[in-house]
């Protein structure tokens, strides 16, 4: 069985190769990885399900729902650099059920039949956030979660509400970047 150790170390080689411009994006990737497994972990999908991952890029994300939740990954992304690594993932570190990887436009995404929808950092560079919502919910079946894990540094949406602790990090955030450079 593959673990989740083997994934870090196989982002961190990576790393060290450091191909393209986007690379700082494993970086995110491992430095976040404990929070962000445990919030995939918490996501309600099964081995019944089918989850679309919006924007996979490298496919580090629709390899660790994969190994985490047992359900099907779809991931899409117009960017074959990209795909080519998540496809070289795959390959290194082979997982049941095994993500498929398919270029394509999220703006214009090709219909697949999915119970869930995953997006990470995807809905920062396009110009109308909501319709593209309306979009991705339109590929999904009724009553399906779409989980989205996006930036806007001076406001930030937190379901379940977490811990007044943490609350208080992301308000020192916020007062932090208020100060010179700003929010971008």
């Amino acid at each position: 069985m593959i673990s989740f150790e083997q994934l870090d170390q196989w982002l961190v080689k990576e790393l060290k190769a450091f191909d393209t411009a986007e690379d700082w994006l494993l970086l995110q990737t491992l430095v976040t990885r404990d929070t962000r497994r445990q919030w995939l972990g918490g996501l309600p999908w099964t081995s019944r399900d089918r989850v679309m991952d919006f924007g996979c890029g490298s496919g580090i994300v629709a390899w660790e729902l994969a190994a985490l939740k047992g359900c099907q990954v779809i991931g899409l992304d117009q960017d074959e650099t990209a795909l080519r690594r998540a496809r070289r993932l795959i390959a290194d570190l082979p997982i049941h059920p095994s993500p498929r990887f398919i270029a394509g436009d999220v703006l214009h995404p090709p219909f697949v039949e999915a119970t869930g929808g995953f997006s990470r950092f995807v809905l920062q560079y396009v110009s109308n956030p909501e319709s593209l919502l309306g979009l991705w919910a339109r590929q999904l079946e009724k009553g399906s979660y779409l989980a989205i894990e996006d930036i806007d540094d001076g406001f930030i949406v937190e379901y379940p509400e977490p811990p007044e602790a943490w609350q208080r990090v992301v308000e020192a955030f916020r007062q932090y970047q208020a100060g010179p450079g700003g929010d971008r």
